[in-house]
């Protein structure tokens, strides 16, 4: 049977399903196509979360349903003393220029199945915007977030206490410039993913306790 996935970008995705499928193997099928990790992803009928263990028929899922997705944030404990840093605004503009990245690359292959100097036109312009958003992040990581906020312990205005905690700042915002740049060289969407996973890693540092207990 079929059913219709409600995607975070307002598009639906059609999937061949059974009802003995599982909601993990429904995320893997959603993974397959649109390249989210399926740990970022999170189904729901109703307003209410499917857990992946369970079945399809166990939620009385019908032909031709529609389920909900939305996606999650992903990483673990913040490695780095979290919320250090009060910064959402920096946050926000890292997030939607990896959001946009991530729109560029689904565009890029919906316009490829098509041959035409229009589409062509098209693919350009979007893979000029995908490669400005990627150069945004990699310029905010390098030129203000290491260059202005992240400085080595002891010296003044320094938020870390241990030297593990800068190596570890550093590392996270590293993270973040490779997976920006390694989208630069691809339009698969799962780099999109690496990337989402690298800014939910870093973020952390950079929102206040209250901000991250609503991610």
């Amino acid at each position: 049977m079929q059913i219709f996935i409600s995607g975070v970008d307002g598009k639906s995705i059609t999937l061949d399903v059974q009802l003995s499928n599982t909601v993990g193997d429904v995320m893997k099928k959603i993974e397959s196509r649109t390249g989210l990790l399926e740990e970022q992803i999170v189904l729901s009928m109703g307003g209410k979360i499917l857990e992946s263990s369970t079945t399809l028929k166990e939620h009385q899922i019908e032909s031709e349903a529609t389920l909900g997705l939305s996606l999650r944030l992903l990483g673990g404990h913040c490695q780095v003393p979290c919320g250090i840093f009060d910064d959402p605004k920096t946050v926000a503009e890292v997030k939607e220029a990896a959001a946009t990245i991530r729109k560029a690359m689904v565009q890029i292959n919906e316009l490829s199945k098509t041959s035409s100097p229009q589409n062509f036109n098209q693919m350009t312009r979007w893979v000029m915007t995908k490669e400005e958003h990627c150069g945004k992040i990699i310029t905010l990581m390098g030129e203000y977030c290491l260059c202005q906020r992240v400085k080595p312990v002891g010296t003044p205005k320094s938020p870390f206490k241990t030297e593990k905690d800068y190596i570890d700042a550093l590392k996270a915002h590293h993270f973040v410039m490779v997976a920006a740049m390694k989208a630069k060289q691809t339009v698969d969407v799962k780099a999109a993913g690496a990337l989402e996973h690298a800014i939910g890693d870093w973020c952390k540092m950079y929102l206040p306790e209250e901000a991250k207990s609503n991610l």
